[in-house]
């Protein structure tokens, strides 16, 4: 074991370097955002053990500068904040590469707590801000360029609201921009989740309270909404009920001009489709069924 001395303090050294925890800096705005802010599936393992995993990043100037195991970083000083007495951590230094590729090399050697469709809807777009294009992204990381695509997509066209609701881990990313596509309005979506989650949790009463209905989907582990459960605006049709309004509406042209060609009357046409018209407006595809039968 030999030492390195930097900053006036000296460090010990054998594969790997053990540097006290206040020691390691963090970059400004390099992790993902909301990443550190839940520890707890870890904090306790740490506490018993303590840092296994060896951390990530590069030396500058005798300083040590964290790119990978932000979260474990974060774990130890909330420990050390409690009174936990850790006095290293393992830490490899490796060469310091530009933020871009240290972006790319987080993404691809991340041991840690995987990134959710945000944080990696975050990291692709600081890529494209570096001037990375999406087909570009895709193939160091091994992705498709449709989900990198996605991913852009959900991080630029989402309102705040819904993505603190993925932060939360609320709502499925595909949830999220289905709502956004439906709903444009903040206010109108955080009305239609908290009746979403309300109504999964069976919370009743005149004033149910939403963070109940949270928590107690969040420990019966059914708490994060699919987009199936989001509903359509008034009078908006699905996708699956336009094509089957067209399909009858089809048969039904097709089956006036067979009216026609057996010179059905025009008087007798044109009352056929005015009732047609007034029953299908009324009760739309049963009678439109009804009438094409008896055509």
């Amino acid at each position: 074991m030999t030492t390195v001395k930097a900053k006036g303090k000296t460090y010990k050294k054998g594969d790997v370097y053990k540097v006290p925890p206040t020691d390691i800096n963090i970059i400004e705005g390099f992790n993902a955002s909301n990443r550190c802010d839940d520890v707890s599936d870890i904090i306790d393992s740490i506490k018993e053990n303590g840092v296994i995993e060896p951390l990530q990043g590069y030396r500058e100037k005798g300083s040590f500068y964290v790119t990978s195991g932000h979260r474990r970083l974060t774990a130890v000083l909330k420990l050390l904040e409690q009174g936990v007495e850790i006095q290293y951590i393992p830490f490899i230094a490796k060469p310091k590469l530009k933020e871009d590729l240290q972006i790319f090399d987080v993404i691809l050697n991340n041991s840690g707590k995987p990134l959710t469709e945000l944080q990696e809807a975050e990291i692709f777009q600081r890529l494209i801000n570096y001037g990375y294009k999406q087909e570009e992204i895709a193939k160091k990381i091994g992705k498709t360029q449709a989900m990198v695509s996605q991913r852009i997509k959900l991080f630029n066209s989402i309102t705040k609201y819904l993505k603190n609701c993925l932060v939360n881990e609320l709502m499925s990313a595909h949830a999220a921009m289905r709502l956004n596509t439906i709903h444009e309005d903040e206010k109108d979506q955080k009305i239609i989740v908290d009746k979403i989650l309300i109504k999964k949790a069976k919370i009743k009463g005149k004033k149910p309270s939403v963070d109940k209905a949270i928590k107690e989907l969040k420990e019966a582990g059914r708490y994060k909404i699919s987009s199936t459960e989001i509903p359509n605006k008034p009078g908006r049709q699905k996708t699956a009920d336009v094509k089957r309004t067209t399909k009858y509406q089809k048969m039904f042209d097709n089956g006036i001009e067979y009216l026609k060609e057996q010179g059905t009357h025009q008087s007798k046409i044109t009352k056929i489709e005015t009732i047609a018209k007034a029953l299908y407006a009324k009760t739309h595809q049963t009678l439109m069924k009804t009438i094409l039968s008896v055509l």
